[in-house]
């Protein structure tokens, strides 16, 4: 019935909800900054609007897993714990085999091991190198790549296993596509 009928919803909402109008509560402060993963779209929607409209309640106590039958469930509307999601490739909260659009954020140990490795291809770079890669980093953008791969006789790239030698194979084929259409380089044009 809802569905023929053909006028405007009667009571419009001037503004939007905001949950943190009128002083922002413990726990929906936290549900703000809470990080997900291994759900599906659909269900990565409905967690996104609890969180939205102040619903959200986090677990108290890990929940029993329908897959592996272990107290492993560490997310809230979760049904499904992450080594399980991710060995079977199924969403954590519904459990059908969909599409993982939000995947589990990284542990502390697992950022701290990225971290080491970042900083270890960091020390096999010239100290040029190395504040150019910062500086881009910092910056977000990846400007003045190019400048830097055409300037350096070694490999910029942090996680290539041919730093500190000639450049990979990788890089060197974007110093190909960095060539004019009549097979000479910018800088060629640039002294015409």
């Amino acid at each position: 019935m809802s569905s023929s009928r053909s006028r405007a919803q009667k009571h419009q909402n001037r503004t939007a909800f905001k949950p943190d109008l009128y002083g922002c509560n413990k726990r929906v402060s936290e549900a703000k900054t809470l990080a997900f993963g291994g759900v599906c779209t659909r269900c990565k929607d409905q967690i996104e609007w609890k969180k939205s409209f102040a619903k959200y309640k986090p677990l108290t106590a890990p929940r029993k897993c329908t897959e592996c039958t272990q107290k492993t469930v560490k997310h809230a509307y979760h049904r499904i714990c992450m080594p399980c999601v991710l060995k079977n490739q199924v969403c954590g909260k519904c459990g059908k085999k969909e599409t993982i659009v939000e995947s589990y954020p990284q542990t502390p140990a697992e950022q701290a091991k990225e971290e080491a490795t970042f900083k270890e291809g960091l020390r096999a770079l010239s100290e040029r190198e190395r504040r150019s890669l910062l500086r881009s980093a910092a910056t977000g953008g990846n400007e003045g790549a190019s400048e830097r791969k055409r300037g350096s006789d070694c490999c910029p790239n942090v996680n290539c296993s041919e730093s500190g030698t000639n450049l990979c194979d990788a890089c060197s084929s974007d110093d190909d596509d960095d060539s004019g259409s009549d097979g000479s380089s910018d800088e060629d044009d640039i002294e015409k």
